[in-house]
């Protein structure tokens, strides 16, 4: 590839009033059951059970459910016997209990959360159904068509970029993404994954897009878009840089016509 676009930095926001910690949401999404009396996480690492925020809430360790190296917990209310579990009802009040892991989705305000708590969202996400690579970079894994253009978007929204494939499997389809992020942004909290990152660092790349083809579509009109900065750059569909105006105007007065292209 010879022609490159830039790349956007992680896009500004103000620290949101989250109902679940970003981070251990991401966890949740991962490796957790939005169904039943009660939500449930399984994991095998402890550092991800010692990462959970759940203000309100304990951890039991389920006997009959656990396996291997695997163990799964219920949260429950950390209130007396019958009280209301609180972690439940913010997963309702998110519209996410009841789904399964081929329908889960990212609350659409996390995405517009600082940099920081979409970092964190997107580490919890890895640190459970994400592998490191050797090359610096970071797979995911989804069964939900839905997280993983979320998760597509989230890494966009932080300057990073992120492919996805779809394959079939015998049960549901298998969506895998590609993400890399910039150095300073670490892609997991788990040590042992982050560690692979870390010792690929001599050889990484920092993320690029590059043009990979030009194709007509068709002719049409167009409205061009002028934004008050030196550069007259803007950020347009997947966190992409872009400008229009002064090109089309350019080429309209050549043209000797007013119609853009």
């Amino acid at each position: 590839h010879k022609y490159f676009v830039p790349m956007a930095r992680a896009f500004l926001a103000p620290e949101a009033n989250l109902p679940i910690d970003p981070y251990t949401l991401g966890l949740l999404i991962g490796d957790g059951s939005f169904r039943g009396k009660t939500p449930t996480f399984t994991s095998m690492d402890p550092e991800l059970i010692a990462g959970l925020v759940l203000p309100g809430c304990r951890l039991r360790l389920n006997q009959s459910t656990s396996s291997g190296l695997a163990f799964t917990y219920s949260i429950c209310s950390g209130g007396p016997h019958g009280s209301p579990n609180p972690l439940r009802a913010r997963l309702e009040r998110l519209e996410l209990w009841g789904h399964k892991s081929e329908s889960k989705f990212i609350p659409a305000f996390y995405m517009r959360a600082s940099a920081a708590q979409r970092l964190a969202l997107l580490q919890g996400l890895l640190d459970t159904d994400g592998s490191a690579c050797r090359s610096g970079t970071a797979e995911g894994s989804t069964s939900s068509s839905q997280l993983a253009s979320d998760m597509r978007e989230l890494v966009e929204s932080l300057g990073g970029t992120c492919s996805v494939t779809r394959r079939a499997t015998r049960c549901l389809p298998s969506y895998r993404l590609r993400i890399k992020l910039q150095y300073q942004m670490p892609l997991f909290r788990l040590a042992r994954k982050q560690l692979l990152i870390d010792a690929a660092r001599p050889q990484r790349r920092e993320p690029l897009r590059a043009v990979t083809s030009i194709e007509p579509i068709g002719e049409a009109k167009c409205v061009c878009i002028s934004v008050d900065a030196p550069d007259r750059l803007y950020i347009t569909r997947h966190h992409l840089l872009t400008h229009n105006t002064l090109p089309a105007l350019t080429l309209g007065t050549l043209l000797g016509t007013k119609r853009h292209v």
